[in-house]
């Protein structure tokens, strides 16, 4: 009846007659007989369909859900187990170093004699060997008032008798505060192994994530809570991913010797593919009901929209005679209610319908404009972020021709040359194909890139990015950045490769390509094995992507959650108009110093002097800076950012070795046995301060691509060059980064007693010449360095020959090496005595003399 008065209303509508016709009795009952028949037809096949699906997820149910929520809980309480036996093993390694410290007996020697000044001066000696230290306290036994100025509450007196009796104490202290730390205490024990006092440790919030880095758990969320004695309790870490938390929480497990709990959350239980097939028979049963269903609906719905049609066709003819033929016999009774009654009314004039015109759809763009809150940006219609639209055009095809490629501008670890003569547009295209297609046989699918702030590097990093989009690379483009900032948008990211346009420290007229792939750095012949590439045009066929991020922040985010400086430090800077300026200055403000910027500004050509540290030329204006502003140091960084140089107030340089030095004696506090690893220009006194230190030293070749796969072969957390490469494995991600250099730089200063010119010069040192360099064609510099290391007489004297050749005596040493970077010898000496030092070099001279008797060194 419902869809009888429907069709009234319909008529009312179509016409403009004020009377309403009467339906003829003899059509009405057999239109709602059909209707009524075909109603309760439709009503009970859906009841048969609900029906059959209720007891198929019943069933459904029965035989899966619940035993699989049964076996998630079984799960969480095992993972539950197996996390807070991880955790407290962590722990215990953390106690076991604070015991260790604890063990000194000198300790107890303070205690005894009470001096508030020595007592003091340990006291920050053991907070600057603990990572994430507040501070560290040698405290008294039997201390039983509380004093909450010295932060002695009731829960740190409890925590202290605990340490007494040599059991494993760890709490978090005022949590929600910016006060908040977690307290960590071990026994003193003097000669007779009595407890005579207690070292109470107080490390920040990062002392938490070191413990939990790496629990994470797929499929579960884990939070971990302090408990409380009243039975509340404190949220300390959570990880895993929050969308788990919505159930309810199925596994706990305390973490021994602590009053710490885990509690972890999981998801909906999957169920694995033999307990799925179990239900294959009702499965088919319900899609084929269900798509049956889905069949006959959108058919009787089809039906529906022709006869609606066809009615409304009929009804404005208004002809009975050509009814049509309709598909359900009840539009055809509907046709005949309309339009009998009408037949004899042919005189009364109609109105005829009216067909409101059809809006036209607006487009996604009109459709998403301010009343919704989003700005649409048409494809070909924006920008490009900076980036020229006439270049990066991904739909092209370009073949350019590319002129004959040098073999000089393949170098050991990079490609370089003189930028609009052997470094053009037409080769960073098609280097970028080729590095791509390398990059596709080894697997990889996306690449960073980024470049410094040469002015060249603009149209070259354009070429280059639609050079490996158009062979197949999904590109992530950081733009200009110091090169660490791209090493760390491949671990941030995580991406395996990238390609860094920059001529680092050399002259501004000169650009080049780092390569890394799938996380190897393209060395040598691999190279050379782009420029077989290209010349063969054997290059990958796709159609990559292209994006561009901002890692900016997130880069100086991550050295500030890691890097603290406890006491402010003058520092003079200059990043010889380098990339590196946007960067360093501000983050060393952050870390709390304060700053007297020299050449801060970035200008790719570099119009004060060579953006290069490593020679003591390029220092001269930052010397004088520092000793005009007073400073206590100053740090001065290459045009790419990677490698620092550091001078001392008093005008000395501090060169990359002696740097090492003061690392390997930090890190290896932590870490002891470590293996460091330097190259073979660093002094003979690193190899016996790594040694004295309970470190491994690892001597290797120079290049900062051979010394960061040397780290990784060996699992060495510390690695560096005289020419101020430094890599950090401990705390950071294992490349060379000058900004990361130079905030652990001050770190450590600020944690050692006296100024940086004092600690400076306590470090060991001999004479040293400064690097020597000598021309010499690229084949006769190899020839060379061949002849001294197979018939070079240098009497009482070791060779080693991992890089050129460098002899060792008793006194001192002496290197000669072919340059990796340019047609040249470099050489370099060191000795206990100005005159060891004279009669080194006049050895090597004389030898040089007497087997290239061409060549008439200078030094």
């Amino acid at each position: 009846m419902r869809w009888r008065k429907r069709m009234k209303v319909f008529g009312r509508n179509l016409f403009t007659r004020k009377e309403t016709s009467k339906v003829p009795d003899n059509k009405e009952p057999r239109i709602e007989r059909s209707m009524r028949f075909s109603s309760m037809l439709w009503r009970g096949a859906g009841l048969v369909a609900l029906s059959l699906m209720v007891v198929l997820a019943w069933h459904g149910w029965s035989a899966l859900v619940v035993p699989a929520e049964t076996k998630q809980f079984e799960k969480a309480q095992q993972q539950s187990t197996v996390l807070a036996s991880a955790l407290a093993g962590r722990l215990q390694l953390w106690q076991s170093q604070l015991d260790q410290s604890a063990a000194n007996p000198y300790l107890a020697v303070l205690l005894q004699g009470k001096d508030p000044s020595s007592i003091a001066r340990m006291e920050s000696e053991l907070s600057a060997r603990q990572p994430w230290s507040i501070d560290a306290r040698l405290l008294p036994t039997n201390l039983i008032d509380p004093d909450l100025e010295a932060g002695l509450t009731y829960s740190v007196l409890e925590m202290l008798r605990h340490a007494e009796r040599g059991e494993m104490t760890v709490e978090a202290i005022n949590w929600k505060d910016r006060q908040a730390r977690i307290n960590m205490a071990s026994p003193i024990r003097d000669a007779k192994d009595r407890v005579n006092g207690v070292l109470l440790a107080s490390y920040d919030k990062r002392f938490v994530k070191s413990i939990t880095k790496g629990l994470e758990s797929e499929g579960f969320f884990v939070e971990l809570h302090q408990q409380f004695n009243q039975g509340s309790s404190q949220l300390l870490a959570r990880f895993g991913a929050p969308s788990l938390r919505s159930g309810s929480q199925l596994a706990s497990a305390n973490i021994q010797g602590t009053s710490w709990q885990l509690r972890v959350w999981a998801g909906q239980p999957s169920e694995n593919w033999m307990e799925m097939i179990q239900l294959w028979p009702f499965s088919v049963v319900f899609l084929t009901m269900w798509l049956g269903v889905l069949l006959v609906s959108r058919r009787q719905q089809k039906l529906l929209n022709e006869d609606a049609h066809l009615l409304i066709e009929v009804v404005q003819r208004y002809d009975t005679k050509r009814l049509g033929n309709f598909a359900l016999p009840q539009f055809k009774d509907v046709a005949e209610v309309l339009i009998g009654p009408r037949a004899s009314h042919s005189k009364d004039p109609l109105v005829p319908m009216k067909t409101a015109a059809v809006a036209s759809k607006p487009s996604t763009t009109e459709a998403l404009q301010p009343n919704t809150g989003v700005e649409v940006t048409e494809l070909g219609s924006g920008s490009n972020n900076g980036l020229d639209k006439g270049l990066i055009n991904f739909d092209s095809k370009p073949e350019p021709k590319v002129e004959p490629i040098s073999n000089e501008i393949f170098f050991d670890s990079e490609i370089r040359g003189v930028v609009d003569q052997q470094i053009t547009d037409e080769l960073a295209f098609s280097l970028g194909r080729a590095i791509a297609s390398e990059a596709w046989e080894r697997g990889e699918r996306s690449i960073v890139v980024g470049r410094d702030g040469r002015n060249s590097g603009v149209q070259l990093i354009q070429h280059l990015i639609r050079g490996l989009v158009d062979s197949g690379m999904d590109v992530v483009d950081l733009d200009q950045v110091p090169t660490p900032v791209v090493y760390f948008g491949m671990e941030h990211l995580k991406i395996a490769s990238s390609v860094v346009v920059t001529g680092s420290h050399h002259a501004f007229n000169e650009n080049g390509f780092r390569v890394i792939l799938a996380g190897e750095p393209l060395l040598g012949d691999g190279l050379t094995s782009l420029k077989t590439r290209i010349e063969q045009n054997n290059f990958n066929q796709g159609k990559g992507s292209f994006r561009q991020e901002s890692l900016e922040a997130d880069y100086m985010d991550r050295i500030l959650s890691d890097v603290v400086v406890a006491r402010p430090i003058k520092v003079a800077v200059d990043c010889g108009n380098g990339v590196a300026g946007t960067l360093l200055p501000e983050l060393l403000r952050q870390l709390g110093c304060e700053v007297e910027p020299l050449y801060c500004d970035v200008d790719g050509n570099f119009p004060n002097h060579q953006p290069d540290p490593a020679n003591a030329d390029n220092l001269k204006d930052l010397i004088a800076h520092v000793k005009k502003h007073d400073c206590e140091l100053g740090i001065a960084l290459d045009g790419d950012g990677d490698r620092l140089g550091v001078v001392s107030s008093d005008g000395s340089v501090v060169w990359g070795d002696q740097l090492l030095m003061l690392f390997a004696e930090d890190m290896l506090e932590r870490n002891p046995g470590a293996d460091v690893v330097f190259d073979v220009a660093c002094s003979k006194f690193l190899r016996q301060c790594i040694l004295r230190n309970g470190g491994r030293p690892l001597m290797n070749r120079c290049g900062h691509l051979h010394i960061q796969s040397r780290m990784k072969e060996s699992g060495a957390l510390l690695a560096g060059e005289l020419s101020g490469h430094i890599f950090f494995k401990e705390r950071w991600y294992g490349f060379d980064d000058g900004l990361y250099a130079a905030a652990r730089l001050l770190e450590v200063i600020a944690q050692k007693p006296g100024s940086a010119d004092q600690i400076f010069s306590r470090l060991p040192h001999g004479v040293v010449s400064p690097k020597i360099t000598m021309t010499a064609s690229d084949n006769g510099k190899h020839q060379l360095v061949q002849k001294l290391a197979a018939e070079g007489n240098f009497p009482d004297g070791e060779k080693i020959t991992l890089d050129g050749l460098r002899v060792e005596f008793e006194q001192g040493w002496g290197m000669v090496r072919a340059s990796a970077i340019s047609p040249a010898l470099v050489m370099r000496f060191e000795a206990d005595t100005e005159q060891e030092l004279q009669k080194i070099q006049n050895l090597f001279k004389g030898e040089i003399s007497r087997l290239e008797p061409n060549i008439m060194p200078s030094f």
